[in-house]
């Protein structure tokens, strides 16, 4: 399942939905939102059992980044067992064949996720074609929080 990630405010979200993602990754707002908290500091941490690299500095990437590969914008389809019962279709959808938005408002309700991820302990989220480590959560607040700030988000 890939997460969004972006913390903007309602008017910048209006504004992104309203200009092109490339010209709108281009300001310094962009830049400013990319890098909020963050100070650069990496760092290598275990979690479940799963070494991640942590922290850095986030990169814009190019509008090549998206271009045609051998299965969409992807080298190849996701993997053949997602977590929490995700939907491999849905997912490929998202991952490898979309431009412009991430899933359905509300889709990982859907899924086994509300129900197995853990309410103590923080959980690795990975790439769903790569397998790599893409982010660790709840890092700094409560499972609680992180739940509530997705329900705001409509998606974790």
């Amino acid at each position: 399942m890939r997460l969004l990630l972006c913390l903007l405010s309602a008017s910048v979200a209006t504004s992104l939905r309203a200009a092109p993602r490339f010209s709108f990754l281009q300001t310094g707002v962009a830049a400013g939102v990319a890098m909020m908290g963050m100070d650069g500091a990496k760092a290598t941490i275990e979690v479940g059992g799963v070494t991640v690299d942590v922290g850095g500095i986030s990169k814009i990437g190019k509008e090549e980044i998206m271009s045609p590969k051998a299965h969409g914008t992807t080298p190849h389809p996701v993997q053949v067992k997602l977590r929490w019962n995700t939907d491999r279709g849905t997912a490929d959808r998202i991952c490898s064949f979309n431009r412009h938005y991430a899933e359905s408002p509300g889709y990982y309700e859907t899924t086994s996720y509300l129900k197995e991820v853990s309410r103590e302990s923080e959980t690795v989220y990975f790439d769903s074609v790569t397998g790599k480590p893409l982010f660790v959560a709840p890092r700094g607040r409560s499972m609680e929080d992180f739940l509530k700030e997705s329900q705001a988000h409509v998606r974790p």
